[in-house]
């Protein structure tokens, strides 16, 4: 039973929360428009389609599961374990076979997972439940085919953007804008006509007109 006491203290924390929300004032430009200037960074463990042994977790993970699950995750296990793997071994080459040439010194995603409105997710999908992308028959040969256009090319023109380094691999610059193995910081910058989002992966930068407008249809580019 919820005694008066208790009643009270909730009516009080609901009132003034209640208060405080109301008198929040966004920061604002020199031009009085709301200021949405910074430094942010999506980098995390949490992955678009929940991985597979994730699956009977659901979306929100457990609390009594986090520390376990972020413990045992493959990207904080590497970052843990992977100095070790040739500890005390010459590089005579035959280290670079086990990732020694890009190994977890050089990665960054992350070491937590998204934690939305005080719950951690397990997936950014949140449906269907599966937490998995349902492709249709057709999406599925749409993806097959725009990877197969990229296979038993004959130069560095042929090549993905991303492999040459001309956009960020994984959707960094989105839409929507993933986080990867690394380079997950963004800075927003603004006028009064623009918004620009300048992304740390290969300095990707989204300029968005504030007045809505789009545009011409000839001016076609890479991020759309």
């Amino acid at each position: 039973m919820i005694t008066l006491k208790r009643m009270l203290s909730l009516a009080l924390v609901a009132f003034f929360s209640s208060a405080l929300a109301q008198d929040y004032e966004p920061s604002r430009t020199a031009s009085g428009k709301p200021d949405l200037q910074g430094y942010w960074t999506n980098a995390s463990i949490t992955t678009m389609q929940r991985a597979r042994n994730l699956q009977e977790i659901g979306l929100v993970i457990p609390d009594n599961r986090v520390e376990e699950l972020t413990a045992g995750n493959h990207q904080n296990v590497r970052q843990a374990t992977d100095d070790n793997q040739v500890q005390g071994q010459l590089p005579d080459g035959t280290d670079l076979g086990r990732g020694r040439g890009y190994n977890a010194f050089w990665v960054d995603p992350g070491s937590q997972f998204g934690n939305v409105r005080g719950e951690y997710r397990s997936s950014w999908i949140t449906y269907p439940e599966s937490g998995r992308i349902p492709y249709s028959e057709q999406g599925t040969k749409l993806r097959r085919d725009a990877y197969a256009q990229f296979s038993g090319y004959g130069g560095p023109e042929g090549a993905q953007l991303a492999e040459r380094c001309l956009i960020g691999f994984g959707s960094t610059s989105g839409p929507p804008m993933n986080s990867v193995l690394y380079n997950n910081m963004y800075q927003i910058v603004q006028t009064d006509d623009y918004v620009v989002i300048l992304v740390e992966m290969v300095h990707d930068a989204r300029i968005i007109p504030i007045n809505g407008e789009h545009r011409p249809e000839a001016w076609e580019q890479w991020m759309g």
